[in-house]
This record gives structure tokens, C-alpha cells and sequence, in this order.
């Protein structure tokens, strides 16, 4: 895996840009995922990540908004990873999608905050809107695995040390010495799932190990008071990043390797020599 992002796209063909869509915007019904194959939980998150994406692309035919502006953020960013999963890009669609959505910023703004306060959001908004708060307050985390029982898996979240008995939909049961970095969701109200779902594929970082990460947390968050000081400082930095494209970078330049449940990492965000492609160049998007 290298970033030779220019090369990479010349082996694929281009993406097709969808046909403009219809003034609705389509949501795949939660009963249908689930007789797919999906746990409902899984399916109701799945169904309010189409309808943030969905919205974006029809909100974004309105030229010189600020939604058309963001979308156009967002597509540069997706034209340079060429989210797909490995081999083809560390960047998983799933991650790609929450992170540009539900993490990156544009005036202030992620998408699916824009759609919540949007003056005519769609229909689908009403039946969904639970699912999108939730997707929006949510981020990534970083945890230690403790062990699987039953098809779930423990994960404790490494500073805040909380511990979340969680569904794997990968079926990924976790080894002891690595860490997850993964978004972790909570239930919903209506939807019959007891335990939060791990919504992309968990991202294993191999090396280095808790110690490790505790000290790159330890110096990266700024000094705190009280424990809720820390943990927002905490949220402020898995959601959002020091800049725009921290975390997808550090996905990127991580990346060692992948199986069908997992991808492999390796190294610390902030220390370009851990990371199997440090030293590869700075991506060129747009600021935001």
C-alpha cells in the first residue's frame, strides 16, 4: 500500500456521478436490511446514513449555498482516497462516510448537523431523526478488546476506561495486546437491539500497545480539571482531529495489512516514523 493516489485512480475507472435524484430523498426500509441479514440496530443506522448522504447530494444541486460549498469539500476528499476498503484504500466506504458526514467540519458545521437544522429537510428526517442525533454526537474511539461470549464483543475505551459489551457485525472477536479503533453507537428507543453495534469495520492497530496510546493522548489533550473537561477534550479530538484530515490521514499512513473482519494498523498519529507510510506527501484538499 503506498499513496501513489494518482496512480491508483489511473488503474480504476472513474467514478460515476449518480443521476440527479428525485426532490425525496430514498431510504432503504429498516425491516428490509434486517431480513437482509443486518441486526436492527445495525439496519436503523444504516438506513439514517443514507438518508445524511442522500440529503447532502440533493441539498448540494442548489448552487453558492454553504451545503453546496461543503459538499464540494467533501468530494475532493473523496476523489483523494478513493474510499473502497483495502486493497484498493485503507478508507472503508463506512468510514469514509461517517467521518465526512458525521466528523468534518465546514463553517463550523458537519453534514448531519446541517440536515437536522435544515428548513425543509425530508420526509424520511421524521422516522429517522433519533438515529441521526445519535450518529452525530457520535465518534471514534479507541479501545482495548477484553474478550468475546455470545457473538459480542468487550471493548474498554482507553482513558475514559468505560466498558461497552458491543455487536461486531464483521463477527471480528478481538485479541488480547491490540487495540480497536472503531465507532462504537448506542441503542435507540423502538429498535430491538440490547447491546450498542460496532458500525465500521474495526480498524486493529497491532503496534504499539495501550501504553503507548495512553502517553500520545496524555500529551495531545490539553490540561483538564474535572473529568467531563477531559472527556469533551477527548471527544474534541477523536471527532474532529487537530485539523480536518487528521484522522483519515492517519488511517491512510497507518495502514499494514487486512483481513475480511479487520484492517490491520500500525503506529502513532502523531509520530510519522511509526507509521508504515509516514513518509508519504501531504494529500492536497481543501482547506475548511
Amino acid at each position: 500500500m503506498s499513496r501513489r493516489r494518482k496512480a491508483q485512480r489511473g488503474r480504476s475507472p472513474p467514478r460515476k456521478r449518480a443521476a440527479p435524484a428525485a426532490a425525496r430523498v430514498e431510504v432503504p426500509a429498516t425491516e428490509e436490511l434486517v431480513r437482509e441479514g443486518h441486526d436492527p440496530l445495525h439496519a436503523a443506522y444504516i438506513a439514517a446514513q443514507h438518508l445524511i448522504s442522500g440529503w447532502l447530494e440533493r441539498a448540494a444541486r442548489a448552487k453558492g449555498t454553504t451545503v453546496a460549498k461543503h459538499a464540494r469539500v467533501v468530494a475532493a476528499a473523496e476523489e483523494e482516497y478513493t474510499p473502497s476498503g483495502p486493497p484498493m484504500s485503507p478508507l472503508t466506504t463506512s468510514f469514509f462516510s461517517c467521518w465526512s458526514c458525521l466528523d468534518l467540519r465546514f463553517k463550523g458545521r458537519t453534514v448531519a448537523r446541517r440536515l437536522l437544522e435544515a428548513a425543509n429537510p425530508p420526509a424520511a428526517l421524521a422516522t429517522h431523526r433519533a438515529a441521526v442525533e445519535a450518529f452525530e454526537a457520535s465518534r471514534m474511539g479507541v479501545y482495548e478488546p477484553l474478550g468475546a461470549a455470545g457473538g459480542l464483543v468487550w471493548l474498554r475505551e482507553l482513558l475514559t476506561e468505560r466498558e461497552v459489551l458491543c455487536h461486531c457485525p464483521t463477527g471480528y472477536p478481538g485479541q488480547a495486546g491490540e487495540l480497536w479503533y472503531a465507532r462504537v453507537l448506542p441503542p435507540l428507543d423502538g429498535v430491538e437491539a440490547e447491546h450498542p453495534v460496532v458500525f465500521t469495520t474495526p480498524y486493529v492497530i497491532a503496534w504499539p500497545g495501550k501504553q503507548e496510546w495512553l502517553r500520545y493522548l496524555e500529551r495531545t489533550l490539553p490540561e483538564t480539571e474535572t473529568t467531563s473537561e477531559r472527556d469533551a477534550a477527548l471527544h474534541e479530538l477523536l471527532k474532529h482531529g487537530p485539523d480536518a484530515y487528521y484522522w483519515p490521514e492517519f488511517v491512510f499512513r497507518a495502514y499494514a495489512n487486512h483481513r475480511s473482519d479487520a484492517i490491520l494498523l500500525a503506529g502513532i498519529p502523531d509520530d510519522p516514523s511509526s507509521l508504515p507510510h509516514g513518509d508519504e506527501p501531504p494529500p492536497r484538499l481543501p482547506s475548511v
